[in-house]
């Protein structure tokens, strides 16, 4: 039920973008999703079943090789190859640098709260039973 209602929420194209929360793709017995207006956090959930057949949600919470590589490659951008030893601006470029990956950090970091919160609480509206049993942080 829970991933029928998952793959109602996923958005696939432009006429079809009104109240979705979702892009992924939902498979048989689990989900691959990232929520709308965030491109590097992903969740990815698989349903397990118990031994009383009661099925719970595996699921992790984390960000791609790809995505982290990128994220890396816009932080290296700013760092300059080259600069004039007698110009006096080597360390001014350098705390801009520093500036610019604290700041890309510290919004990734809020960006991803409330992606996780968004998620949840649309896990949570689709179904009030659903039980996690573990939740863990990757990096694939």
């Amino acid at each position: 039920m829970i991933l029928y209602k998952i793959e109602e929420s996923i958005f696939h194209g432009f006429p079809d973008y009104n109240g979705k929360k979702f892009k992924g793709e939902v498979t048989d017995n689990g989900f691959e999703v990232k929520v709308m207006g965030n491109e590097y956090l992903s969740f990815i959930g698989k349903f397990v079943s118990e031994k009383n057949d009661e099925e719970n949600l595996e699921l992790s919470v984390g960000i791609k090789y790809f995505d982290l590589l990128i994220l890396v490659l816009l932080s290296g951008i700013f760092v300059p190859f080259y600069t004039d030893e007698n110009s006096g601006t080597k360390y001014g470029i350098m705390f801009v640098c520093l500036g610019l990956i604290i700041f890309m950090g510290y919004s990734y970091y809020n960006n991803s709260k409330n992606m996780k919160k968004i998620f949840f609480d649309a896990l949570k509206n689709f179904d009030q039973d659903c039980k996690i049993t573990s939740i863990n942080k990757f990096i694939y």
